[in-house]
């Protein structure tokens, strides 16, 4: 009978296992191409939202968009004059791009 003959002796019934279960193909498989790529995507993704999202965009933005504040503050004088000199000079200064 085979199946005592199998069943009698560990190795040939860890090969039958083995052959029975396609030598785990599909566990290797799936591991392989399912799990670990799942993990791995996870793990980039929550690098690159602490990262670049939190970071990079969030704080990042409001340092440049502050800064930028800080710039054309200290450009605004309040006095009319200084207001109309500085349009009169980019006036010119657009008149002289188009006409080079």
């Amino acid at each position: 009978d085979p199946i005592k003959f199998v069943n009698s002796n560990i190795f040939f019934y860890a090969i039958h296992k083995v052959i029975l279960n396609r030598f785990y193909l599909n566990a290797i498989i799936y591991w392989c191409f399912v799990v670990a790529p799942l993990w791995l995507s996870r793990g980039v993704f929550r690098y690159f939202e602490k990262t670049a999202i939190d970071y990079g965009m969030n704080n990042g933005f409001q340092k440049a968009v502050s800064w930028s504040a800080k710039v054309v503050q200290g450009t605004q004088t309040g006095v009319a004059q200084s207001y109309l000199f500085v349009f009169g000079a980019g006036l010119l200064f657009v008149i002289l791009i188009l006409l080079i």
